[in-house]
């Protein structure tokens, strides 16, 4: 079942709250800075540390980015979903 589906069943028939797009850091990061993010909620890959991704993505991690976005961004991992 395609992840578009199984939001729109979850959005629907049982009463949730699900993302509305998915994005790797750096793209959702890019796309936010320049007001060009259209979503509400926004499911964002972070992969620190792994040795498949540059050091970009830890600086930006590290750095002021949600200071620098002009809206709020609530953080959650794996185990808050739960």
């Amino acid at each position: 079942m395609g992840i578009e589906v199984k939001n729109s069943l979850l959005r629907h028939y049982y009463r949730t709250k699900t993302t509305q797009g998915f994005s790797d850091f750096k793209c959702f990061y890019e796309n936010a800075k320049s007001q060009r993010l259209k979503k509400v909620r926004v499911e964002v890959m972070v992969h620190p540390g792994s040795h498949l991704y540059g050091t970009d993505e830890i600086e930006l991690l590290q750095g002021s980015w949600q200071e620098s976005l002009g809206f709020s961004v609530r953080l959650i991992s794996y185990s808050d979903i739960g």
